[in-house]
């Protein structure tokens, strides 16, 4: 739900998908979304995309993790 304060506006609920997983430099990624607003307030979708590598080494492990794409 949301609200502000005492007031809710009503439901807004949102579905989003890609084709998969993994995309090399340059390729395009196709987003699919659905949203439903019940709500009596406009809703404006915004989206971003992170890129995420994780290295193993020595039996430890780092994530790094940075914005491509909004």
């Amino acid at each position: 739900m949301v609200g502000c304060w005492l007031f809710t506006s009503g439901p807004v609920s949102l579905s989003v998908k890609i084709e998969r997983k993994g995309y090399c430099n340059g390729e395009a990624i196709p987003i699919y979304a659905e949203i439903e607003n019940c709500s009596s307030r406009l809703i404006v979708p915004k989206a971003a995309i992170f890129q995420t590598q994780t290295y193993l080494a020595s039996g430890k492990t780092k994530t790094v993790r940075h914005m491509v794409a909004n």
